[in-house]
């Protein structure tokens, strides 16, 4: 058996000692000017600011183990994880916010709720040192894919616009000219909760595992709670983000198997500076080119493979559509 210690005290000393870790990295980043020296210190600095009050505000919660103050902490840390994977995409539509909620906290409380209850067997539910870390790991990874999988299907759906509309006067419905898409957004979405379930236990030791071993728990207890833990996240993450990606094509491809191109915009911001000083448009420009370039380098060997059998597919089944589809699509 184990010894039944707990985990070294940590001083702020300490703190202090391994931000010079830190310094060491901004300080690689002058000498090979990357110019992120400032961006790692500020990442830093917003690390331990927000770490620090989340101390503070764990500590009453914990030490009350009230329900209501349990229930109120996750629906802030649902709204705040919200409003981050609705900054993170490149292009918006009205009503993405609220896609977004829903899909990330229904599936979030759904699966927490079985894992916590019903797997492990929490008594009570709400207990916070259980409750608390595995929402914060299940919205961490569903904001992640959320926000991927919207980025990835919103800028298809802007810049594949002809080949839709193509697809839909030839009589495909809405879901069969996007499938393609979806599918691609999808796959993107879900590619790091992947790579850390394939990974994991040979490669790295992750998060719940790593905190249950340095508070003296068995090994092996803790590897069983992060393989619940792992399937929770990766069955949290698959859902609301397949969901939330098929929400934004519904809402631009409408009923009616048309593409809405007014309810899609761009944000009018510059996600990342290629140099100092350089003009939005040719930050644009750049963007732009380097995402195509990206895309058919992607692309190469499969691309007209698959577009020519969907569209011989689509015009083969073309006779047996409703007639009234073709003709508004013509006339559009």
């Amino acid at each position: 058996m184990l010894p039944a210690t707990g985990p070294e005290h940590i001083s702020p000393l300490a703190v202090v000692l391994a931000t010079t870790l830190i310094v060491f990295t901004a300080l690689l980043s002058l000498v090979v000017r990357l110019k992120l020296h400032c961006q790692i210190l500020v990442a830093a600095a917003r690390c331990i600011l927000q770490l620090g009050i989340l101390g503070y505000i764990l500590k009453p919660i914990f030490l009350y183990n009230a329900w209501w103050l349990v229930v109120g902490y996750a629906f802030l840390m649902l709204l705040v994880g919200t409003f981050e994977a609705y900054a993170r995409p490149a292009y918006t539509y009205k009503g993405m916010l609220v896609h977004i909620f829903i899909c990330l906290g229904s599936y979030a409380a759904t699966f927490l709720a079985f894992a916590m209850m019903i797997i492990i067997q929490i008594h009570p539910w709400y207990q916070p040192q259980y409750f608390i870390p595995v929402l914060g790991m299940l919205l961490g990874s569903a904001i992640s894919g959320i926000s991927i999988g919207l980025s990835t299907i919103l800028e298809e759906l802007s810049s594949d616009k002809d080949r839709l509309e193509l697809l839909l006067s030839l009589g495909a419905s809405r879901w069969e000219a996007t499938q393609s898409l979806i599918q691609r957004a999808c796959k993107v979405a879900l590619t790091p909760i992947l790579n850390q379930m394939n990974i994991a236990g040979l490669v790295s030791i992750p998060g719940m595992m790593t905190g249950q071993i340095l508070g003296g728990s068995d090994p092996l207890q803790a590897a069983r709670y992060q393989m619940i833990v792992m399937f929770t996240i990766a069955a949290t993450t698959a859902m609301s983000s397949v969901s939330a990606i098929g929400l934004a094509t519904s809402w631009i491809v409408d009923g009616d198997h048309q593409i809405i191109s007014a309810r899609l915009s761009q944000r009018n911001r510059i996600a990342f500076k290629v140099q100092h000083n350089m003009p939005h448009n040719a930050v644009h420009e750049y963007n732009a080119m380097m995402r195509g370039l990206a895309h058919a380098a992607a692309m190469q060997g499969h691309w007209q493979h698959d577009e020519f059998r969907q569209l011989e597919s689509v015009r083969a089944g073309a006779k047996q559509m409703p007639d009234h589809r073709r003709v508004k699509h013509e006339q559009k």
